[in-house]
């Protein structure tokens, strides 16, 4: 498709440098491009803006979705994409993410119904979504001390919520069978064309879960990184990403890791990493979810150590991992550890799990990244790391073998 228009959707703007711009970043430099977004972030803003950068981006539409008015707002945006639908006419529409709620649900079947081709990009995964789902259930057991059955429950109620009675309540059929975001269910049903994945841990995770052989594909993260934000190095500085997570499920027993124990080994690894590299800056950035209170809480937690420095949390997480000479992940693992490794595969990323969380060791299959279980191997790298002996483990085998989205898009 030579000359395709592409719509391309994307929900929160804290996600979209980490998962989504090296795909927008390859689209738009070969096909006009319309970029719908859920909420302003000025720096997004600025590096979208520049032509030189995103050549072929047309234009940028705002939504305004404002979830605590959800059931008002559910037929605001459904009229609102098919206003945005029948006045770009896009030959494509690529959305994000494996787990979907009603707002991407609704876009899919109005393109569709144009006849527009539903492409969706998996993002990183990987755990399969069955312990990931597992994770969420005994994660809100222990937080709301609920049992597991009451729970259950309580999310069935919620799913038939969201996509039958939202759907039903302005004139659309219910959601039966594609993916939702509450039971983790119908992941590869009736929702698009074409789901795109970027690793073969990734590919296989999918097949797993009955995704369609002649609809998965594999593509690259795209090459935005590379041409323009450059690694940094030399500059002795450590980012750790702090992760909003309060207590932690352990993997062996499915028993809960309680608040105590996990901000008592936090503060282990600060104290590690304070004392061994003291003469290096240390960045906390906290997941842009990090309540104020939690926030206020870990400043005056972590205040002590004097070479280090807080974050914004609603900052990019790659603004401190390009200039960061080592990346320090918490359980549960999250996508920045892998976009780290695959945007700067020469840095030293470490994802420590001393707890041995459930979903604490899903970054075992990332290429080039350390897994750390234990206090002494963390210890043993990070002095590795002073002398300047560290040698990565990661195995040269960069993507080049799969093609951008662009020219998988030229293929269609």
């Amino acid at each position: 498709m030579a000359d395709a228009k592409i719509l391309i959707y994307i929900g929160n703007s804290y996600s979209f440098r980490s998962l989504s711009i090296g795909q927008i970043y390859e689209i738009a430099q070969k096909y006009p491009t319309v970029l719908l977004v859920e909420d302003y972030n000025a720096k997004n803003e600025e590096v979208l803006r520049n032509k030189k950068i995103f050549p072929k981006l047309e234009k940028i539409i705002y939504l305004k979705n404002d979830w605590r008015k959800f059931i008002k707002n559910n037929w605001a945006i459904f009229c609102e994409f098919k206003k945005i639908i029948k006045e770009e006419k896009p030959d494509i529409v690529v959305t994000f993410g494996k787990y979907l709620f009603t707002n991407t649900m609704h876009l899919r079947r109005i393109a569709k119904k144009s006849g527009a081709i539903n492409i969706c990009v998996l993002g990183v995964q990987s755990a399969p979504t069955k312990e990931i789902a597992l994770w969420k259930m005994l994660m809100a057991s222990y937080l709301k001390n609920k049992s597991l059955s009451w729970l259950k429950v309580e999310k069935r109620i919620e799913n038939f919520f969201v996509y039958y009675i939202l759907p039903l309540m302005i004139l659309q059929k219910p959601f039966l069978k594609e993916p939702g975001g509450i039971l983790l269910k119908n992941v590869f049903s009736n929702g698009c064309d074409y789901y795109l994945c970027y690793s073969e841990e990734e590919y296989g995770i999918a097949l797993g879960e009955g995704a369609d052989k002649e609809k998965l594909r594999m593509v690259s993260c795209g090459s935005y990184f590379s041409k323009y934000q450059n690694a940094e190095r030399g500059n002795k500085i450590l980012t750790i990403m702090w992760p909003p997570e309060k207590i932690g499920i352990r993997k062996s027993d499915l028993s809960k890791v309680g608040e105590e124990e996990i901000l008592k080994n936090r503060n282990k690894i600060l104290k590690i990493i304070s004392h061994i590299l003291s003469d290096w800056k240390i960045f906390l950035k906290s997941h842009p979810l990090i309540s104020e209170e939690e926030l206020f809480k870990l400043k005056e937690f972590a205040g002590e150590y004097s070479n280090i420095k807080f974050t914004n949390p609603l900052e990019p997480a790659d603004d401190y991992t390009k200039i960061s000479d080592v990346i320090v992940g918490l359980p549960p693992t999250s996508a920045t550890s892998y976009t780290a490794s695959v945007n700067y595969p020469e840095k030293a990323i470490l994802c420590l799990d001393f707890e041995k969380q459930l979903l604490g060791d899903s970054c075992k299959e990332y290429n080039g990244v350390e897994y750390i279980d234990n206090e002494e191997r963390f210890i043993y790298i990070l002095n590795q790391i002073k002398k300047g002996e560290y040698k990565k483990n990661w195995k040269n085998e960069k993507e080049d073998n799969f093609p951008t989205i662009s020219e998988l898009i030229s293929r269609l």
